[in-house]
């Protein structure tokens, strides 16, 4: 990974993988950038209007030089984060595919059943395609106390 900031976006930047959109690879920024060839000037606005916390939403334009769409000019967005303890990787990620699905309904897609085996199930891609929120997939872990009993926990 090129910078910090790539190994900060990259937990929820990855799960592009698993679909029809660029994670930024053949580019100097992977993983900090997504784009495909479909993405219009909706897509900045409609991901600033999420108020996810501690990214921005910078638009770009960029030809990736390798893997998905090598060769082709994309539309996408750049993961600029602002604060890094309130950004939340996967859940932005999440939203952002959420968002691709309400924008694009008839472009964007899944790059077969990769999505499930990142996200651990098909719980995500089934979500998305029924035009669900998927960010109630992203709804905080119980405290450690409510999952595990202190015979477990190292450090309780």
């Amino acid at each position: 990974m090129p910078t910090y900031a790539t190994a900060v976006v990259y937990p929820g930047t990855c799960l592009f993988e698993g679909t029809n959109v660029s994670e930024g690879r053949g580019t100097t920024q992977p993983f900090e950038t997504v784009g495909a060839p479909y993405i219009d000037a909706r897509f900045a606005p409609a991901l600033a209007e999420l108020g996810l916390p501690g990214v921005h939403f910078r638009e770009v334009r960029y030809v990736p030089t390798f893997d998905k769409h090598a060769g082709v000019p994309l539309r996408g967005v750049h993961l600029h984060i602002t604060d890094r303890e309130a950004f939340t990787p996967v859940r932005t990620a999440v939203a952002m595919i959420g968002t691709l699905r309400q924008l694009y309904p008839d472009v964007f897609a899944w790059s077969g059943d990769f999505i499930d085996r990142l996200w651990g199930s098909d719980a995500l891609r089934r979500t998305v395609d029924a035009g669900e929120d998927p960010l109630t997939l992203c709804e905080p872990p119980a405290p450690p106390g409510r999952w595990a009993g202190e015979d477990v926990l190292l450090y309780p």
